[in-house]
């Protein structure tokens, strides 16, 4: 219940992660250079047809209501808070 309520909606809508770009230097090798910086979300929706992935009654307006509801900073207090609830009960049932 943590994971889908709280860590999975901060880690998609509000953590930013670095994603990257492949260059190929002379000899050939492959490098990764992390230029782009966006949160899962949004990142999702700037592919092209994104909308098609989608489970049936969720949009991408939808989505972006979705993150807007807390900012970034909040999100994060409230996986704080509860994730100090969540070892409370755990310590409580050692």
């Amino acid at each position: 219940m943590f994971y889908k309520e709280y860590l999975n909606q901060y880690l998609n809508h509000h953590r930013y992660c670095g994603f990257a770009t492949d260059y190929v230097d002379e000899r050939g090798k492959v490098k990764k250079k992390y230029e782009i910086y966006m949160t899962p979300i949004q990142k999702f929706l700037s592919l092209p047809e994104c909308e098609k992935y989608l489970k049936e009654g969720i949009t991408k307006v939808g989505l972006l209501l979705e993150t807007k509801e807390m900012t970034h900073l909040e999100a994060a207090k409230k996986v704080f808070v509860e994730r100090q609830k969540l070892f409370r009960e755990i310590n409580k049932k050692i």
